[in-house]
């Protein structure tokens, strides 16, 4: 088993210290732009003008910063305060995937087609199965589920979790409290009109 783990790192190291652009194999940040495979996030890399990085296959998250990012964001973001995404939504998406994503946070902007699971994600648009213990969204096309807070800007399907909210709902919400343009009501709430008023 040894050296199957020895075998593994080496070829992820040498795919990176390569910079290749294309890879079957990745790591960021650095690194290929282009996976077809398996791409190994150490760090969020988010910055302007960053090229965009297409994986199709499976991304793992497993940033060793997250004990210090948790501890910045995890409380305001759980009590709904939203100000500090102005930063990063002003930023293009610097990654799409169509596969899996699979971490402990996400927190660069990024297009995911598949499956999401997090513990923590903080900046994405999902088409498919997004799943985290606090799920905060741009915006979902199917299914939402957020342990214990789940907000989407834009959610066209269904948000699941503890508290839901969504300024721009078209779908159902199932929860304790679940707020949308229309109304906030506990356990299910709903909305299938275009028009967006406040509540």
């Amino acid at each position: 088993m040894k050296y199957l783990i020895s075998i593994f790192l080496s070829i992820v190291l040498i795919a990176a210290a390569n910079g290749q652009n294309k890879a079957w194999i990745g790591i960021s940040p650095g690194g290929a732009h282009e996976v077809n495979g398996v791409m190994i996030n150490l760090f969020p890399d988010i910055e302007e003008n960053k090229e965009l990085t297409i994986i199709k296959g499976l991304e793992l998250e497993l940033s060793p910063a997250v004990p210090l990012i948790l501890g910045i964001t995890l409380v305001p973001v759980a009590l709904g305060d939203h100000s500090w995404r102005n930063e990063t939504n002003n930023l293009e998406t610097i990654k799409e995937i169509s596969g899996a994503h699979i971490g402990l946070i996400n927190l660069e902007p990024t297009k995911i087609d598949g499956l999401e699971i997090n513990a923590i994600n903080l900046n994405s648009n999902c088409s498919g199965l997004s799943i985290a213990g606090l799920n905060i969204l741009d915006e979902i096309n199917g299914i939402s589920i957020g342990l214990l807070r789940n907000y989407s800007s834009k959610c066209d399907g269904l948000q699941v979790g503890l508290i839901n909210e969504s300024p721009n709902l078209k779908g159902f919400q199932f929860g304790l409290w679940n707020k949308n343009q229309k109304r906030s009501l506990p356990f299910i709430n709903w909305n299938f009109s275009e028009d967006e008023n406040e509540s």
